[in-house]
């Protein structure tokens, strides 16, 4: 997984006037902890957030110009304006194994898509792993090119192309599937030598219209 360097500097203030100051200066607040060490406020350079996304390795500089090795855990989001509002920042080292999560790309344009014209189901985009830093890869590459109608992947599938890595996902679940076309409901056709009856209102109308004159006329030469 690609490595980058992202400037940070400890936090001395805390509290929301602490954070309004820290935002018209240029900086985003977060925390950074790690496996029995101290838990500590820190700030992140704004301008260096297009950086940063979760799961990615980084090298933070800190505060006398120290560099430490770091996993960004989770980025809090305003879920209006995606604007960044929190970062939480794990501490990490060379030989200790953690668990990431790392996201699963599609490549190339599915037979059972394109030629007999089902439809590319995805339900997993993401695997968490667990493994040692320098393991951790960018992502998953899965050619999809040669699937047909009722083909699939699963983790087992995914496993089996990374044997070193631990994923801790069932091995049974579905990360993608080719279904067929939905068939459209066809109305149901009177068979061959079937009549139907109707009637239409305007001739039935005039034949009681008919009907009642006769009676009349009847009536008035009896009368």
């Amino acid at each position: 997984m690609k490595e980058i360097t992202l400037k940070t500097k400890v936090r001395k203030e805390i509290g929301k006037e602490a954070v309004k100051r820290l935002r018209k200066e240029g900086w985003i607040p977060a925390i950074l902890y790690g496996h029995g060490e101290e838990t500590f406020p820190i700030a992140v350079e704004e301008s260096s957030l297009h950086l940063v996304h979760e799961s990615s390795i980084l090298s933070m500089e800190m505060d006398g110009g120290s560099h430490r090795k770091t996993l960004v855990k989770e980025i809090q989001r305003d879920f209006i304006t995606d604007e960044v509002l929190h970062l939480d920042f794990q501490l990490i080292h060379e030989h200790e194994k953690i668990t990431v999560e790392v996201p699963i790309v599609l490549e190339g344009h599915a037979v059972g898509v394109k030629d007999e014209g089902g439809t590319l189901e995805h339900f997993l985009r993401t695997v968490q792993i667990h493994c040692l830093p320098a393991e951790i890869p960018q992502e998953f590459r899965l050619d999809v090119s040669s699937l047909k109608i009722g083909d699939a992947y699963h983790v087992r599938d995914l496993a089996m192309q990374n044997p070193n890595l631990d994923i801790e996902e069932d091995p049974e679940q579905t990360i993608l599937t080719i279904t067929p076309p939905k068939v459209e409901a066809v109305a149901p056709v009177a068979e061959e030598g079937e009549e139907v009856e109707e009637k239409e209102p305007e001739v039935i109308g005039k034949e009681e219209e008919e009907e009642k004159e006769k009676e009349k006329k009847e009536g008035e030469e009896k009368g």
